[in-house]
């Protein structure tokens, strides 16, 4: 498993590019949204001094904290960074599908190295059943926590997948089913 300074120069400006960090500056995060952005998600205080010691740029910073982590934390890190990237309107339809396609791939290849085997996750079982931004989201969130080493929030989005396919699977055979009705309820038809 590498760490994020085992990384090769170039995939660290292949980070740099896709994360708008050649210029010092990290996607759209100003000081303060940035500094509670990494609080909130990580525990780390971005503008503490000793993330400061390879310069005071937001994105020396990132680089400092990137590199003082495992492999497997810097993979959780630009795994979450990428997620709020894709949540950033310019990101979007302002991209062409294919070089967006090529960019995640490779932003992807380069933090699978940064995981190793150890965080091998496959989730074919969770194929999304609709399109919904819900389910997207929620996928994933269970990916996410599950690579987080979050056992007890990836039980938490199981349950809620289950539930909402177990409505699916009901409404596609034809039952009416009250997103507002517990499960439990559902059982009464069956007995």
């Amino acid at each position: 498993m590498k760490q994020y300074g085992d990384l090769k120069e170039s995939e660290k400006s292949q980070i740099d590019r896709i994360l708008e960090m050649e210029d010092g500056y990290v996607l759209d995060f100003s000081n303060r949204t940035i500094e509670i952005y990494f609080k909130d998600e990580f525990e780390i205080e971005v503008f503490s001094d000793r993330h400061g010691l390879n310069g005071s740029s937001k994105a020396n910073r990132i680089r400092t904290i990137l590199a003082a982590q495992s492999g497997v934390n810097a993979a959780h890190i630009l795994r979450n960074l990428w997620d709020y990237r894709c949540s950033l309107s310019m990101y979007g339809a302002n991209r062409k599908p294919d070089e967006e396609a090529r960019t995640k791939a490779n932003y992807f290849e380069i933090i699978a190295k940064l995981e190793g085997d150890s965080a091998i996750v496959d989730l074919q079982a969770f194929a999304p059943f609709d399109n919904s931004n819900t389910l997207h989201e929620l996928l994933q969130s269970l990916e996410r926590d599950i690579r987080a080493d979050k056992p007890q929030a990836a039980i938490d989005r199981l349950h809620l997948f289950c539930i909402m396919r177990f409505r699916n699977l009901l409404q596609a055979r034809g039952w009416q089913v009250n997103r507002e009705e517990p499960l439990k309820a559902l059982q009464v038809g069956w007995q």
